[in-house]
């Protein structure tokens, strides 16, 4: 695979055996752009690849009749939002995409929804729950649950199975995510008439000490929600860990991802407490499309090691399976018809049938795990 320009834009149609055209040849019908923008790999693969591009590889194997169609551009985002939304709005400018997938993060997907609006592109994202991130674009879909629902479930795995009532949410008041989710958390913790519910807000990690915790100890707080991402979040957790009562369960939203530094953090303390994680996909779905999934990818013999996320390889294939199918059905493969296309989605994916109404699925599962010594095990699906 061969770079193009300083966007790194990855031509991974030609690892799967397209060529380019020769003089004599007769001209073909421009290729559909798909432009993949993710956040920088915090932890990049040996062979340097993110997770994501492993999924499309996938995805694309699963559509040959299109491999010669389609042309991807990879551009690496770079994580603050002000550099991420110039290079995402050049990447669009200099490529021309017909379709766009990534959004690494809620506040990321945001700036690629504005953009996909002002310049009529579909945008796809695996991954932004945050509610307003279709609502407030027209050309955004989202290929993951919401917000909505992984806040409302993980207070009904809290209290109806964990049986607990008193807790403590932390809102980093500079991520929208975190924002969003605290607000649906209690919500959900006062309809189901949680005994008590305490909150701290933050805009830097550093600004929390032990001392703000260690004088909640008084309220008898059960359990800790912490919906930042996972260095963030660790970071917390080492400080949490010594400060609150022997016994106080940790809980987190999918932007704990796998939970792999978290839990390292956790195993670490003298007596790690339990703590769970809320996921889009698991391994230990006996679904036979991620069956499916799961042969496939054993098969490519990728060489994967701990740094690269399983659910994140399926989260990329679900989504580019996603824009595949709408450019299949799409009249004239336009913008405007793949746009349409997505509107109506009825398609097998790793986790089970996506369908999608407006343009966010009606219904995917959700996974929960615990944190353990051995990592993360599959306790409860929803």
């Amino acid at each position: 695979m061969g770079l193009l320009s300083s966007f790194f834009a990855l031509h991974l149609a030609l690892s799967l055996g397209i060529r380019s055209e020769s003089i004599d040849e007769k001209p073909k019908s421009p290729k559909i752009k798909i432009l993949s923008v993710f956040a920088e790999p915090e932890r990049p693969s040996p062979d340097r690849r993110s997770a994501h591009l492993y999924g499309f590889e996938l995805a694309l194997e699963e559509h040959p009749e299109l491999q010669e169609k389609i042309e991807i551009l990879d551009v690496s985002l770079p994580r603050p939002l002000s550099e991420a939304a110039s290079v995402a709005q050049n990447a669009i400018q200099t490529h021309k995409p017909d379709v766009i997938i990534g959004g690494s993060t809620s506040n990321h997907a945001f700036v690629l929804g504005e953009l996909a609006d002002q310049n009529q592109i579909p945008f796809v994202t695996p991954w932004a729950t945050h509610p307003d991130v279709t609502r407030r674009s027209s050309h955004t879909f989202r290929t993951c649950f919401n917000d909505h629902y992984q806040a409302t479930k993980l207070v009904d795995f809290i209290m109806d199975e964990k049986s607990l009532r008193s807790g403590l949410i932390l809102t980093n008041e500079k991520e929208s995510f975190s924002v969003g989710f605290s607000q649906i958390f209690e919500n959900r913790f006062k309809e189901k008439s949680g005994k008590k519910l305490h909150r701290i807000s933050y805009r830097n990690e550093n600004e929390l000490t032990t001392e703000d915790f260690k004088k909640l100890e008084a309220s008898k707080i059960e359990f800790v929600v912490i919906p930042t991402y996972e260095v963030e979040a660790a970071a917390i957790v080492s400080k949490l860990g010594s400060a609150l009562s022997k016994g106080v369960q940790f809980f987190g939203p999918d932007s704990w991802g796998e939970g792999r530094i978290i839990n390292s953090v956790l195993q670490s303390l003298p007596n790690p407490p339990q703590a769970y994680v809320v996921s889009h996909w698991s391994a230990d779905s006996s679904h036979p499309s991620n069956q499916k999934f799961l042969n496939q990818l054993q098969a490519k013999n990728f060489q994967l090691n701990e740094r690269i996320s399983l659910a994140s390889i399926a989260m990329s294939f679900d989504a580019l399976q996603v824009v595949l199918n709408a450019i299949r059905a799409s009249d004239n493969k336009s913008k405007s018809s793949i746009l349409s296309a997505l509107k109506n989605t009825d398609v097998l994916i790793s986790r089970g049938r996506l369908q999608i109404k407006e343009r966010q699925p009606e219904s995917l599962p959700l996974f929960i795990n615990e944190m353990t010594q051995q990592g993360p095990k599959f306790v409860r699906a929803f």
